[in-house]
């Protein structure tokens, strides 16, 4: 996680190809999680078999590739799938703000037809985006992990992170002076009991209690 971000993008990815698919029209702001994207076919024409891909993972920043993965001279064709396993799938510590995909094909003639789309992630706290057959060209989102729950709900999982935790010190009504510990670890009482009063007179200097005497007229000395 970097700052209040937080990696709420599958660690695993499942795309089903579909060769009929175009690029989207819209903003695709339903979805969620999505700061944006580009999708761009180079033509029209349907393509028969997919021959390669390749997939960037990037950082803070798109010169900042955390991870690659290549398909080369493959033969797939519609309906077949390609498997991704995210950075984060790795290191959950590592962080993905989106991706670039860049795939070829050949239509019925032998023409090589290329698509090129790249998505970026607003990296939100508790936002998992509802990728879900949404397509971008030929891959289609398909089967899809949840994100992993520490790094996108921090607040609320059971492994809280250090940013939800509460501050050393604080008290109920603030971020004062909580009560003081005592060396096993246990918090002081103050105690409700008045104190207690010596039993008899005082002491005088040389340890011992001086006596009250009655006078004469019945007052104490």
């Amino acid at each position: 996680m970097q700052g209040t971000s937080c990696s709420c993008t599958p660690p695993k990815y499942n795309w089903r190809l579909d060769f009929n698919s175009p690029c989207p029209y819209d903003d695709l702001s339903s979805v969620g999680g999505i700061e944006d994207y580009i999708c761009q076919i180079s033509s029209d024409n349907r393509i028969e078999i997919l021959t390669d891909y390749t997939i960037l993972e990037f950082g803070p920043d798109l010169s900042d590739i955390i991870h690659v993965e290549r398909g080369e001279n493959i033969s797939l064709i519609d309906g077949d799938s390609i498997h991704y396993s995210s950075a984060i799938n790795y290191d959950p510590y590592s962080f993905s703000k989106g991706m670039i995909v860049s795939a070829d094909g050949l239509d019925s003639s032998n023409n090589k037809v290329t698509l090129n789309w790249t998505i970026e992630w607003t990296n939100q706290c508790s936002v998992e985006p509802n990728l879900e057959n949404v397509s971008l060209g030929w891959f289609v989102f398909d089967s899809l992990e949840s994100a992993v729950e520490e790094y996108c709900y921090p607040c609320s999982s059971k492994k809280k992170s250090k940013k939800c935790k509460s501050k050393k010190g604080k008290g109920k009504g603030g971020y004062g002076k909580g009560k003081k510990k005592t060396k096993s670890g246990k918090k002081k009482k103050k105690s409700s009991k008045p104190p207690k009063k010596s039993k008899g007179g005082k002491r005088s200097k040389g340890g011992k209690k001086s006596k009250k005497v009655k006078s004469g007229n019945g007052k104490m000395h």
